[in-house]
């Protein structure tokens, strides 16, 4: 399987799949505890029970000066890549991530890939593995695929379930509302 090469400074799109494009998140309590891991995760310290945070990752999202909080500065100054943008879709997800690190962006998603995993085996009594490959990355190399990449993972993905046909902007599992 190819390697994943990432350079420091740069932006990339990452994706990846439930396997046989089966669901990844039956219910909210998924996405949280997704969202939980990739925020934490950013962190260059290994957190043993992302579970406990995600109270506070569920505040955020509500309310921007949680972020003021010690745990949300720790992470922020000593991340390895940074999110850039995301979306949650019922059998897959998007990422823009930038590097930050060398190796940054293999390490989180190795952790989300594990923690994840893990969760989600334990919760639907389940075994083996979830995502259909290796998570897949585009290099994004210019400013403007950047700005249709984000269009594009923030509009374009809520669109195809018809329940949030025309009401995209208001999708809770994405952030686009970080942008307006």
């Amino acid at each position: 399987m190819q390697e994943h090469i990432f350079a420091p400074e740069e932006y990339y799109h990452i994706y990846n799949r439930g396997v046989e494009k089966r669901p990844i998140f039956f219910d909210n309590e998924d996405r949280w505890r997704f969202l939980t891991i990739l925020f934490m995760f950013q962190w260059k310290n290994f957190i043993t029970s992302p579970g406990k945070f995600i109270p506070i990752v569920q505040h955020s999202m509500l309310d921007k000066s949680v972020f003021e909080k010690d745990i949300f500065k720790k992470v922020f100054i000593n991340r390895c890549v940074e999110l850039v943008c995301f979306c949650l879709m019922p059998n897959h997800f998007h990422l823009i991530l930038k590097e930050l690190d060398e190796g940054g962006i293999s390490l989180l998603m190795q952790r989300i890939g594990n923690s994840y995993t893990k969760y989600f085996n334990a919760k639907y009594e389940r075994n083996g593995h979830l995502f259909g490959s290796r998570f897949q990355s585009v290099h994004i190399d210019k400013n403007e695929y950047l700005t249709h990449l984000s269009a594009y993972i923030h509009l374009t993905n809520p669109h195809e379930l018809s329940e949030w046909r025309g009401k995209e902007i208001q999708y809770p599992w994405s952030s686009l509302q970080d942008f307006l």
